[in-house]
């Protein structure tokens, strides 16, 4: 019954009737209620949910609901899921069972720690260089500036002079050096 393009997850839903559209709704639910910070959206015409990068992407097939969280969460909950039909990243809830909301709920949680602890590994702790451009941190790392003591070692014209360091980074810089009580080498 899929129409050729859908706007989002609630028209996605309506164009399956019950049983399937129920399920779907209580997959929505489920995937709302343990990824509160994911946003809704249609991918590859599919509900999806992205909280930075998709979390979970679901699909209702002529006999089954498609749950595809990607392969982690399958290999992280393999015994759990013996009873589904699953492949690398997908798992196929059969029409005529009652989806497993719980087990559902647990891969959904599983999605969101995976992917911000990924993307906490992607963000470095810039620390004091916090607020600067990449430019700036370019030049300060460039120039073997990596600590404040090392940055009050310098006048504020050879920061000032490094290639890539902006008159707003200069400021900044002054202003972590004083909340610290250092300043520029005079």
């Amino acid at each position: 019954m899929q129409k050729a393009r859908y706007e989002n997850i609630a028209a996605y839903i309506a164009d399956f009737p019950a049983p399937a559209g129920k399920m779907l709704e209580l997959l929505r639910k489920t995937i709302v209620k343990n990824a509160p910070k994911a946003t809704a959206l249609i991918s590859y015409n599919m509900p999806a949910f992205k909280q930075e990068k998709i979390l979970v992407y679901f699909a209702c097939h002529t006999n089954h609901i498609g749950l595809y969280p990607g392969p982690a969460p399958i290999a992280a909950f393999a015994k759990e899921l013996s009873a589904y039909k699953t492949a690398k990243g997908s798992i196929q809830f059969p029409l005529e069972k009652p989806l497993p909301v719980d087990l559902i709920a647990k891969i959904v949680q599983f999605k969101v720690k995976l992917l911000e602890e990924k993307l906490a590994l992607q963000k470095p702790d810039l620390g004091w260089k916090k607020g600067l451009t990449s430019p700036a941190i370019k030049a300060l790392d460039n120039a073997g500036i990596n600590t404040l003591k090392k940055l009050a070692s310098s006048t504020e014209k050879d920061i000032g002079n490094l290639h890539g360091m902006g008159p707003g980074s200069l400021l900044k810089l002054k202003k972590t050096l004083q909340s610290k009580g250092l300043a520029f080498k005079k």
